[in-house]
């Protein structure tokens, strides 16, 4: 069904630890299987400022059996903790799970707590034989990047053209050191492929030193080498060396255009890309893996900085990137969702843009792997790597495409009982089929779709694509399995993380990163660019994913207009970054799958488009989960009356501080059909 199809409804609605359970799918180990080269860097931070307690890497080989299990070969350990010793061989084996997504986890890996990690997994994705990861879920900062060894090994002819590098250097040794002396760097180099890099200019940020302005390490006469398959280079050390010094090691994918690693030893984490031969702009286009560090020092005046680590995924599309990433900051031991928005344009023939003045991108000739580093004070680094192009016979669902049908939020965001998904893949249904009647049905056009077993209520069923709902049984801290039936046809199953909630705003056009499906406070009129909402008023936003609600509600079933049936889990709402009050959140009376929140828009909102962020518990038990992709239009003054509007006070619990993403939007791919909400 189409998106005028579902404004209309909403206008006519007028109103209102992790449990046992299913294990992750291991059908994708055969995807990791060899050796490679690897890079893990860990930041411990040692205060709620943000300053550092210390840093640790490992680096060398690491060999996969494509059957769960591996072993790290030539090891080295680095640390940067006051009083450490010097690199050490270090050597573990433990086991790793991937889905045939290419995403999953490794576990066993060295634990930087004398307390000790937990499971200490790290959770990574694979493609193009480029591994990224971080261990978020292990209340652990870090980053980890690896690489298929390539054959033949690489020599100096590997590294010549233009490179575009990035890094992250932490703060010097020390106990505690100040937050500012963290730096990022974004820089050309230009390797002749016969050992001779010229003059290299290193720019980069580091307040401390320069305050927000760029600092530039220039050193002429570099050289390289190779020695067992990596790059070695040595910086200098003098009073310009104020990001590198001493040797760095560099590591390459199997293609060549991709690059890794950094001090032999100090902590820091550098990457590369090399930069198109042809002239042509790169395209950036599909899924993508995602791994980094973000670190924001707006606040180092006052005394504290955010800094966090995470791992995603992205889609682009378009010009628009929409994006979730599980961040684990500084504030806490635990991680959470967050689901964002960018846009992209003005790709140069070397592979260059900048995004609105927050971050430096650079992506290699074929647009497979996309590196970037912030823009002070949004410090940090990042890596993108497309993921695989999937497909299957029969009855396959895409392991990438669960997305929630509000926002789009990729396939590594989750799920939560309550929400309405997408689910694509190919042979799902004979024939295209809509719900015509409440409660939805369990069967729609001979097609079922089961998440752990249970039958779910389904919308929309296509050979591409299905719509439903989550069941509000499934487990809320797990991993949950959906596998499609098509006339008794079963399809692969597919597993995914469930999360209490997984807030997304449902929008128009459809995809969640245009304006948000919002009614003024009379309940019938949409908020628009024509008719924007008031400060002060109250608006009603209609949303996806906010978990269970009390009194309970059947799957499939519309909640009473009689009856509210409110969140259980605490809701909050910030429009351009401003906390707003919420008076109601829960089901949309007479509507099935549909949230409603009803939110006063700050007084002190200023006029124009300004962005929605709505947030829900995640994992930790913490208000968390963060949805910052819709827009809402903000006006000067009330353009309709007000009416009583249902109240179920919702007090905001406050959210940390995160690095600042961009806030821009333009065109979307419309996707076909999407969830029917109906009476």
């Amino acid at each position: 069904m189409k998106l005028n199809r579902i404004l209309i409804l909403l206008i006519a609605a007028a109103g209102v630890g992790l449990a046992q359970g299913p294990s992750w799918d291991p059908s994708g180990n055969g995807l990791l299987n060899g050796n490679y080269y690897f890079r893990q860097a860990y930041y411990l931070i040692g205060d709620n400022s943000g300053d550092f307690q210390g840093a640790f890497a490992i680096y060398g080989n690491i060999n996969f059996d494509g059957n769960g299990h591996y072993a790290l070969q030539n090891a080295t350990l680095i640390s940067d903790y006051s009083g450490a010793p010097a690199p050490a061989a270090y050597s573990i084996s433990g086991t790793y799970s991937m889905s045939s997504s290419g995403f999953g986890f490794l576990s066993g890996l060295y634990c930087p707590f004398s307390s000790g990690c937990g499971s200490n997994s790290v959770y990574i994705t694979v493609s193009h034989g480029i591994v990224t990861g971080s261990s978020t879920e292990s209340a652990i900062n870090d980053m980890f990047v690896a690489a298929l060894v390539p054959s033949p090994v690489p020599t100096n002819g590997t590294f010549q053209g233009t490179w575009n590098m990035a890094g992250y250097i932490p703060p010097p040794v020390g106990a505690y050191p100040s937050v500012e002396d963290a730096s990022d760097v974004f820089f050309p180099m230009n390797p002749d492929g016969n050992g001779n890099l010229g003059t290299v200019s290193v720019n980069g940020y580091n307040v401390y030193i320069n305050g927000a302005g760029v600092t530039t390490q220039s050193d002429p006469g570099m050289k390289y080498s190779f020695s067992s398959g990596a790059a070695v280079i040595t910086y200098p050390s003098n009073n310009n060396s104020y990001f590198f010094a001493g040797t760095q090691y560099l590591y390459y994918s199997p293609d060549g255009s991709f690059c890794f690693g950094g001090s032999a030893t100090y902590p820091d984490m550098v990457v590369g890309v090399r930069a198109p031969a042809s002239g042509t702009a790169p395209n950036l286009s599909g899924v993508y893996f995602t791994a980094g560090i973000d670190q924001n020092e707006a606040q180092v005046g006052s005394g504290f900085a955010d800094f966090d680590t995470f791992y995603g995924s992205l889609n682009a599309f378009n010009g628009n990137i929409v994006e979730s990433d599980r961040l684990q900051d500084l504030f806490s031991y635990y991680s959470y969702n967050y689901n964002y928005y960018d846009s992209f344009s003005g790709i140069s023939s070397n592979g260059l843009y900048n995004d609105t003045g927050l971050e430096n991108f650079a992506i290699n000739g074929s647009g497979t792997v996309r590196i970037g580093a912030g823009i002070e004070p949004f410090i940090g680094l990042n890596v993108a790597v497309q993921a695989p192009s999937l497909s299957g016979s029969g009855v396959y669902i895409n392991p990438q495409g669960v997305v929630d049908a509000a926002a789009d939020a990729p396939f590594t965001a989750g799920i939560s009982g309550g929400e309405f998904v997408t689910l694509y893949g190919s042979g799902l249904a004979s024939t295209s089929a809509q719900a015509s009647a409440l409660p939805l049905p369990t069967t729609l056009g001979n097609v079922q779709v089961k998440v752990d077993g249970i039958n779910t209520p389904l919308d929309y069923v296509s050979p591409g694509q299905i719509n439903f709902i989550i069941p509000f049984a499934v487990s809320t801290y797990g991993i949950a399995t959906i596998q499609v039936f098509n006339n008794g046809n079963q399809s692969n199953v597919v597993t995914e993380y469930t999360r209490p909630s997984t807030p997304g705003v449902f929008t128009s056009p459809s995809g969640g990163i245009f304006d948000g499906l919002i009614l003024h406070q009379d309940g019938f009129t949409p908020v628009s660019e024509s008719n924007p909402a008031a400060p002060g008023e109250t608006v009603e936003i209609f949303a996806s994913g906010l978990g269970p609600v009390f009194p309970p509600v059947n799957d499939g079933s519309a909640p009473s207009n009689s009856t509210l049936s409110t969140t259980t889990n605490e809701v909050s709402v910030e429009m351009g970054g401003t906390s707003a009050t919420v008076n109601f959140a829960g089901l949309a009376p007479g509507f099935v799958g549909l949230y409603q929140i009803n939110v006063v828009v700050p007084s002190t909102l200023a006029s124009g488009d300004q962005s929605i962020e709505v947030d829900g518990l995640d994992t930790s038990g913490n208000l968390e989960s963060a949805s910052a992709e819709a827009l809402i239009p903000i006006g000067a003054s009330a353009t309709t009356s007000a009416v009583p509007v249902t109240t179920e006070g919702r007090s905001r619990a406050a959210m940390k501080g995160r690095a600042a993403h961009g806030v821009q939007e333009s065109t979307h791919k419309l996707r076909g059909p999407i969830p029917q909400i109906a009476r």
